[in-house]
């Protein structure tokens, strides 16, 4: 197989797993995604920069968006970004203009992609926007 298109993704529980690989094998794996999960306690080190795709909605409770916000400015760091933003465009039709932004000064190969919804609360957002489906999708094959 294509190792270069290694992706790993995840919900909730499985989004912390993500976090936590997308840390520990950032060299093996070329790009993660998640929808509402946080930052685990991670290894000393980790192994470097990886492309990230971010979701989370305002109004779940069970991972509320800080706790989401605490994974992302993790690899924001880790690829060298910087705190400026500009808007991306996920490619699903979502039923109110897009919310998510692409981090400006990641490394080359290296983007971060935020995208904080509303209404969905606790919701891997598949059937109902398609962010975690066609939008990730979007997201992973755009790497070069």
């Amino acid at each position: 197989g294509d190792t270069s298109r290694v992706f790993v993704s995840g919900f909730s529980g499985g989004s912390w797993i993500t976090n936590f690989l997308g840390c520990a094998r950032a060299g093996v794996i070329r790009a993660q995604a998640t929808v509402g999960g946080g930052l685990p306690p991670l290894p000393a080190a980790c192994a470097g920069p990886i492309p990230a795709m971010y979701v989370s909605d305002t109004d779940d409770q069970s991972n509320p968006p800080a706790g989401v916000m605490t994974a992302l400015a993790r690899v924001v760091a880790a690829n060298g970004c910087s705190d400026e933003t500009t808007p991306y465009d996920p490619g699903v039709p979502l039923t109110a203009p897009s919310t998510c932004v692409q981090y400006e000064g990641c490394k080359d190969g290296y983007p971060v992609v935020w995208c904080l919804t509303s209404g969905f609360a606790h919701t891997d957002q598949a059937a109902t926007t398609h962010l975690s489906t066609t939008g990730f999708w979007r997201f992973w094959t755009a790497l070069p």
